[in-house]
């Protein structure tokens, strides 16, 4: 189409921040001129380093003999080698500081003591020596060799896990009589974590407890006067549960003003308080349930700080979505399942997003960590009522189990939050560590694992119209358009711009345009050409009419054809020509009948990319 231009479709919302995918290669040695983290990192700047990670499950939180997993140096630090050089770029490592009295048939205790009764830790207790050798191994060995190479840190997760001492005691809530000894039990064991990385880099975040629950959780489904599966009590439970939600609330709004206060006033031997700065993670009532973190933050004064003006403060909340939607009837006093069944997830899981972004996140400019996520491998089949678990743990994946991992990663960046795949080598694996390798949610959620990448998705995009259309704007549609027709109102052509301005130009070595789609039309190969564009419109107001000026020469083309599948082009010299925003348009250089449509940032899913390779 000689003279025309050509337009990208826009979507609604502005892409507020990109995180990174960073993809390690093998630390090795380097002489790069790079920076290393700040002395201080505020949350919202831990965002960006935190980007997507993992959690190393059921190693030091898991006694359940068949699920713990082996804890010695070597075996964890090959798995969190793994993760890292797979591209994960935050390790959150739970850990249960008080370990179960379990004792074998002569009586000795199967696990050694990690604290005292009142909290203290044993720094020499086999466990705590090798946790603390790893999270050193972590930020002392590993972080200095990526900064050389310019690749980013790795952010660490330190916390207390599964703690069930403050979980069960019944009179562990802020008005009863065990609660004060509690909190200075954990209050020591803090202490004593100040303490154990007190020369710790910005990189190390701590979490203050882990998914607060048993007592500390409240009545979430029961209407007053309701009977049935989702409230099997009668009204004076229900009474009784709802004002122990309260004050559920008020311990763990407590138990973090406690902590952090413990946190922030400790001093090193020299009398500096070096964790002044430090990153503080908490999360809220119900196991970290998103839809409680609002909840239980309902205003400004209980946050940890008491005002929600320390920048160094994360919200964090999990996320375990169902594929399937239990149907349950109350028979003979007993809850019993009736089918499994069908429901739109994707939107369950954007309103939850939503609500914790919403209520909490812009509510107090706190950013938000999505610390745990994931699927079973033997989650209910699919609507097929009363017929058991899927059995499938290995390869292949179930596609809408890997559907779901995609979907929680890709809206998690929407918001700008990093996030962390749950996994622990059972129900939840990614790393399958007898083998050593990675089953297939690693790639469809994580990336390929060799190089280091960043993944973009479009700050603007737009398919613009000829003819009759020339003055209207299609920025919201959830597809591109790229046509040649010979009636010129049938014409289409795609624009794209994506935020290139804090990439390093001279470390790209490759970069790819990715758009999922194909040609509507027919099965024949239609070919696309690629042109530079000026970045001076928005997805909002582009038209045919006022589209911006387009370089005549083509820099690039490719071919797409019947097949529905992601199809990708190099722009990595003009990427690397680019300043602030790199701004594209493709058209269709054949006049005839074909039409190609791909997916545009608006779509739920398969968004088109910018894969930037260092």
């Amino acid at each position: 189409m000689n003279g025309k231009a050509w337009s990208k479709k826009l979507t609604r919302a502005l892409v507020a921040s990109i995180l990174a995918i960073t993809l390690a290669a093998p630390i090795t040695g380097g002489t790069k001129q790079v920076s290393a983290a700040p002395a201080a990192i505020s949350a919202a700047e831990m965002m960006t380093f935190m980007g997507r990670g993992t959690n190393l499950g059921n190693t030091f939180e898991m006694f359940t003999p068949g699920a713990a997993q082996p804890r010695d140096y070597v075996s964890a630090k090959s798995v969190i080698d793994a993760f890292i050089g797979a591209g994960y770029t935050t390790i959150r490592m739970p850990i249960r500081w008080e370990v179960p009295k379990d004792v074998d048939a002569n009586g000795n205790r199967l696990y050694p003591d990690r604290i005292t009764s009142t909290g203290t830790i044993i720094q020499t207790s086999p466990d705590v020596v090798t946790y603390k050798n790893l999270v050193n191994y972590i930020l002392h060995t590993v972080n200095p060799q990526r900064a050389s190479q310019g690749l980013k840190e790795i952010v660490v997760i330190v916390n207390s896990h599964h703690e069930n001492w403050f979980y069960d005691d019944a009179t562990d809530l802020i008005n009863g009589s065990s609660y004060t000894a509690n909190i200075n039990k954990l209050k020591t064991m803090w202490q004593g974590i100040t303490d154990m990385f007190a020369d710790a880099p910005s990189t190390l975040v701590f979490e203050v407890l882990n998914e607060p629950h048993n007592i500390m959780n409240g009545n979430t489904k029961c209407v007053s006067g309701q009977q049935n599966c989702a409230c099997p009590a009668p009204q004076s439970e229900f009474d009784a549960e709802a004002a122990r939600e309260s004050l559920a609330i008020q311990t763990v709004v407590d138990m973090n003003k406690q902590v952090y206060n413990t946190i922030r006033s400790y001093t090193n031997s020299s009398g500096q308080a070096v964790h002044e700065k430090r990153v503080i993670m908490f999360g809220g009532i119900h196991y970290n349930a998103g839809e409680f973190l609002a909840k239980t933050y309902a205003s400004a004064s209980d946050l940890p700080d008491g005002s929600g003006t320390d920048k160094y403060l994360m919200g964090t909340y999990h996320l375990y979505q169902s594929l399937t939607k239990k149907t349950k009837a109350l028979v003979n006093g007993q809850c019993v399942v009736q089918s499994y069944d069908s429901y739109d997830w994707r939107a369950a899981i954007t309103d939850k997003m939503q609500q914790v972004y919403e209520e909490f996140s812009q509510k107090y400019n706190i950013p938000v960590f999505l610390g745990e996520f994931g699927q079973t491998y033997w989650y209910e089949l699919k609507g097929v009522a009363g017929s058991g678990f899927s059995t499938n743990k290995n390869e292949p994946i179930d596609p809408e189990r890997q559907d779901l991992y995609r979907f929680i990663s890709d809206e998690s960046v929407k918001r700008n939050m990093a996030i962390a795949v749950w996994d622990d080598n059972g129900d939840y694996t990614v790393y399958k560590r007898s083998a050593g390798t990675f089953n297939s949610l690693l790639d469809d959620v994580f990336g390929d694992g060799t190089v280091s990448k960043v993944c973009l998705n479009p700050s603007n995009d737009a398919s613009i119209r000829g003819g009759s259309n020339g003055n209207g704007n299609y920025g919201s549609d959830l597809k591109l358009e790229v046509k040649n027709d010979p009636n010129a109102d049938y014409d289409r052509e795609i624009f794209l711009k994506f935020p290139v301005g804090e990439l390093n130009k001279s470390l790209i070595t490759n970069a790819k345009l990715r758009l999922y789609g194909k040609n509507v039309t027919s099965s024949s190969d239609v070919t696309l050409s690629v042109f530079g564009a000026y970045s001076n419109w928005g997805e909002g107001t582009i038209t045919w009419n006022n589209q911006p000026y387009v370089n005549p020469a083509v820099f690039g083309s490719f071919t797409v054809n019947g097949t529905e599948r992601y199809y990708e082009f190099d722009v990595t010299n003009y990427v690397k020509s680019q300043g602030t925003s790199a701004s594209v348009a493709i058209r269709k250089p054949v006049t005839d009948a074909n039409r190609v449509e791909f997916q545009s940032k608006e779509s739920a899913s398969l968004r088109p990319q910018l894969i930037i390779t260092h």
